[in-house]
């Protein structure tokens, strides 16, 4: 694994649309799996990346959870490679970036140092593009969920995180507006409600 590199994760087979190392790396950061549980997350049956996933057990990025065997046998991502991936995340979602249809989590603890302890868990910045405190205390933060993450994390993170001693919200962001066409829409509102009641008021007068 000494040669291993961000790249890595980003080759994929000619003519396929399937990056198929990033999604085993992905899954496999969030929590160890069994193959089955492998195909469960990435969506696509074993057949369809199993060569890949050979592959990857060779060049020891994923390695067999010691004590496991047969079609029980867990996979994880090796420590090595959770760095190399985390990079890749973070070289596509640019921090702070909002746009319609990201996931964000919305998390609380008690104090600090619960919240720091939940959230420095394994394989969790492949899956976080990028978070912000809210408040300056440490309790209160805003965590984006990276485009590429597996699909159900959000659902995952947030029956896990209250195990962790946390609250959590799911969140989603619908549409994003900059200032000026967030006062247009806000008039166009308030002038659409003077036009309705305005019409109910002669309406009644009539009536």
């Amino acid at each position: 694994m000494e040669s291993l590199t961000p790249e890595y994760f980003l080759q994929r087979p000619r003519n396929s649309r399937h990056y198929n190392r990033l999604d085993i790396a992905l899954a496999l950061a969030e929590r160890p799996r069994t193959r089955r549980e492998l195909a469960d997350a990435i969506g696509r049956e074993f057949g369809s990346w199993g060569e890949v996933f050979q592959r990857m057990h060779y060049d020891e990025v994923v390695e067999e959870v010691p004590g496991d065997s047969g079609e029980s046998t867990s996979y994880r991502l090796a420590e090595g490679a959770v760095e190399h991936l985390e990079q890749v995340v973070a070289g596509e979602d640019l921090v702070g970036r909002l746009g319609g249809g990201i996931t964000l989590l919305e998390v609380s603890g008690p104090d600090p140092r619960t919240v720091r302890l939940a959230l420095s868990g394994r394989g969790l910045g492949a899956v976080i593009a990028w978070a912000v405190a809210l408040g300056e205390d440490g309790r209160r933060w805003l965590l984006a969920l990276a485009h590429r993450a597996p699909a159900g994390t959000a659902e995952r993170l947030l029956a896990a995180l209250p195990a962790a001693g946390l609250e959590a919200r799911l969140l989603s962001v619908g549409e994003v507006l900059n200032g000026d066409e967030f006062r247009r829409r806000g008039r166009a509102v308030l002038e659409a409600h003077a036009d309705l009641e305005r019409a109910m008021a002669e309406r009644q007068r009539r009536g």
